[in-house]
């Protein structure tokens, strides 16, 4: 396991940064911030979320840990509600904050995540940080993505090393692994070109010639970074306005 920063050399590091998440996740000795595969995150996040800063967003983030990411998500979001998912309740033991909600649980346990719809949802933000076994990351992008996020919402899925790694289901190229299935969904925001029989520019076929997937018609961006990927959820419809 890579060495951590101590809460010193992340002050050294970042306690003067321009980006604001940075320095609220230094603030709070996020993990986010602490572990020296992750520090690029707050940058790439912030690019994305700032607009929704002062929006009264509902964010869910699934393997919280001891709970300094919600207190950094609960400061980055003033009026947001904040929810967290883990495995271990342990650690989460003593954690009360306002507008944050906790649930314990597996991330793979699809009746309990149709609860924390049902009961806080839906999100404008998931983010995934739970076991990073490719296995239970897609499971819970099939649910969550489609039953849990809102329109225009993005969900991120992080430390996506797991990928390249045998020992968590991964391996470079793997077709299975989460890269690989993340990459399919370029496939599914261009299905206006591939599918309904369409090889040119010309001859746009009619919605009745194409079966359009959830995917097809709901997932409008992709942005991959390193050890991440933020996925946009929208209307994406075959016909486009000139």
């Amino acid at each position: 396991m890579n060495k951590r920063y101590t809460h010193k050399e992340v002050l050294d590091r970042f306690g003067n940064s321009s980006n604001e998440l940075t320095t609220i996740a230094t603030k709070y000795n996020s993990t986010k911030i602490t572990d020296p595969e992750c520090v690029q995150y707050c940058h790439y996040y912030d690019r994305h979320l700032n607009h929704l800063r002062a929006k009264p967003v509902k964010v869910l983030e699934i393997g919280v840990k001891d709970g300094d990411s919600l207190k950094m998500w609960k400061d980055y979001f003033p009026q947001g509600e904040i929810c967290g998912l883990e495995y271990n309740p342990e650690p989460l033991k003593d954690f009360a904050e306002d507008r944050v909600r906790v649930y314990i649980g597996d991330q793979t346990d699809t009746s309990l995540l149709e609860k924390i719809a049902e009961e806080v949802g839906p999100f404008d933000l998931i983010i995934d940080d739970a076991s990073h076994v490719v296995e239970h990351q897609q499971i819970s992008f099939e649910y969550l993505f489609k039953n849990s996020l809102k329109p225009g919402g993005l969900y991120i899925v992080e430390d996506l090393g797991t990928s390249y790694w045998k020992a968590w289901g991964g391996g470079l190229k793997k077709p299975t692994n989460t890269i690989e299935y993340l990459k399919s969904l370029i496939d599914n925001i261009n299905f206006r070109f591939h599918k309904g029989g369409r090889t040119q520019y010309v001859g746009i076929p009619e919605d009745s010639e194409v079966d359009a997937s959830y995917y097809d018609r709901n997932v409008v961006g992709l942005s991959f970074y390193k050890g991440c990927c933020i996925v946009e959820k929208g209307d994406n419809p075959l016909e486009v306005e000139r």
